[in-house]
């Protein structure tokens, strides 16, 4: 993933069972990021403080998820 993201995206009740990676996202409309299980971590929340931290610019939902939400990769 990666760049600018104008459509609204859910991830729910999913596993991911690899790193998942939001390396420089910017979202333009709202995430929901809930009840989903990532085994290897993903940096949806990390990178911060970095040129390349994600950006929500129209908020997010982060809740009930299972593994590492801020990687810093």
């Amino acid at each position: 993933m990666g760049g600018h993201n104008d459509a609204s995206m859910t991830f729910d009740q999913n596993i991911f069972t690899d790193f998942f990676n939001f390396f420089d996202c910017e979202f333009n409309a709202p995430v929901i990021f809930t009840n989903n299980i990532v085994m290897k971590g993903t940096n949806l929340l990390g990178n911060v403080g970095e040129g390349f931290e994600n950006r929500f610019n129209t908020g997010c939902e982060i809740k009930n998820n299972l593994g590492a939400l801020n990687l810093n990769r």
